[in-house]
């Protein structure tokens, strides 16, 4: 069994660190920069400071976590707005309804980079290079290209049907690589529930063409909305210029840079 002075050790061991973190807090409050710069060397998120500041009492919540985080934040956004003369640049929690939660720069809105004072590290996550952004929608485009051309296609059978089903029918066996009595029987068999289900048959190729029609209409807006390389070139230099104004920052204070995208969460 440990000796009791262990256990009153522990316990000055933590208050001393929770004084010095106080004091800490105190000065960068002032001086913003102190932490950005030193919250690695203070702080753990797993710090007895954390853990006391989430307070349920008298059956109600004091205090929480997310509260502390907060300010802690408050600084942070203060050091940045110092640091980057562009008030469309600015910091926000990425998660503020979860601790902990790594930060996040934005341009009107944009998410552009992310950071991580506790483990001392930025990263952008999906930034692609003009190549990458060609090669995209290139293949967007492709596949796009594809896609219209299956369903002209199938445009293209329902005509030919309506216009000489039986004409149809007969090509449409005749053409397949199976079997002569294959085509025979199937062949017959069509041409039977033909004449015995036109009417029906004929509704159900109406009701295909106004579906192909709309996938020719949903495929372009889709398209025309998602896929512009113009825009998605115009966001890549946005994106360049912020991620040039705001990195210096990182590489002064000696962040390291992640690559993992996991990481940047």
């Amino acid at each position: 069994m440990k000796d009791i002075k262990e256990f009153t050790d522990r316990i000055e061991l933590t208050i001393n660190k929770l004084s010095k973190q106080r004091e800490f807090i105190m000065r960068a409050i002032n001086k913003p920069e102190l932490l950005f710069d030193k919250t690695s060397e203070m702080f753990h998120r797993k710090d007895a400071i954390f853990q006391i500041m989430s307070v349920f009492e008298d059956g109600q919540r004091k205090m929480h976590i997310h509260e502390f985080q907060d300010l802690l934040a408050s600084i942070v956004i203060e050091f940045f707005r110092k640091e980057v003369e562009d008030e469309r640049i600015i910091v926000k929690l990425k998660n503020p309804n979860t601790y902990p939660s790594i930060f996040a720069v934005y341009y009107d809105d944009c998410e552009v980079m992310q950071f991580n004072i506790f483990e001392r590290y930025y990263g952008m996550r999906y930034r692609k290079s003009r190549e990458e952004i060609e090669k995209h929608y290139s293949d967007q485009v492709e596949r796009h290209h594809e896609s219209l051309e299956r369903i002209n296609n199938k445009l293209l059978q329902i005509e030919s049907f309506k216009k000489s089903p039986i004409r149809y029918i007969f090509k449409y066996h005749k053409d397949r690589n199976v079997k002569l009595y294959k085509k025979l029987f199937y062949g017959l068999k069509e041409l039977l529930s033909f004449a015995i289900f036109s009417k029906r048959m004929a509704k159900t190729i109406d009701e295909a063409k106004i579906k192909y029609v709309g996938q020719i209409e949903e495929s372009k807006e889709r398209q025309q909305k998602y896929y512009n390389l113009e825009e998605d070139l115009e966001k890549m230099k946005l994106r360049d210029d912020v991620i040039a104004k705001v990195e210096p920052i990182f590489i002064k204070y000696n962040y390291r840079l992640e690559t993992d995208s996991h990481r940047l969460y």
